[in-house]
């Protein structure tokens, strides 16, 4: 019988009776292209799990270079927070710096007024007083920030 010669179309448990009888009814050519469709089939599916594996690698690889970028990002936003928070701090010094040295640079210009001749003259102006007001604003800085390096010379000179 031409069904016991046929490897593939061999009668065992796994086939079904229609296949069996497909055989007998087509001959050994149909059983051949059984065959080739199998294995055909076979290697198909043989790529497609390949392919599978390739994309799960390509994933995996992701995934890390993924969490790479990540931790490198957290960390540049952090190192982005701090510069922040220290131009904010530097910019408060030199506003602050800025705002104390129009105390020193008023300073200057009221002692040359004072001492130029004809200075006698200037206690008559209406000016004068705001001269005064502004000196009395110096001492009071003056006062107030003790610590700073020239402190003394300076208020001796306001």
């Amino acid at each position: 019988m031409a069904v016991s010669a046929c490897i593939a179309c061999r009668p065992n448990k796994h086939l079904s009776s229609s296949t069996v009888l497909l055989h007998v009814r087509l001959g050994t050519h149909a059983c051949s292209f059984y065959q080739d469709q199998l294995a055909l089939a076979e290697r198909h599916l043989t790529s497609l799990v390949s392919d599978a594996d390739s994309a799960l690698g390509l994933l995996s690889t992701l995934a890390s270079s993924f969490r790479a970028v990540n931790a490198q990002t957290s960390s540049f936003r952090v190192r982005c927070e701090d510069l922040i928070s220290e131009q904010h701090r530097l910019k408060r010094l030199a506003n602050d710096v800025g705002t104390d040295l129009h105390y020193y640079a008023y300073l200057e210009g009221a002692m040359r007024r004072l001492n130029s001749p004809g200075a006698g003259k200037l206690v008559e102006d209406v000016e004068f007083s705001g001269i005064l007001g502004n000196l009395d604003a110096c001492v009071e800085f003056m006062t107030k920030h003790v610590r700073l390096s020239n402190h003394r010379k300076q208020f001796l000179l306001f």
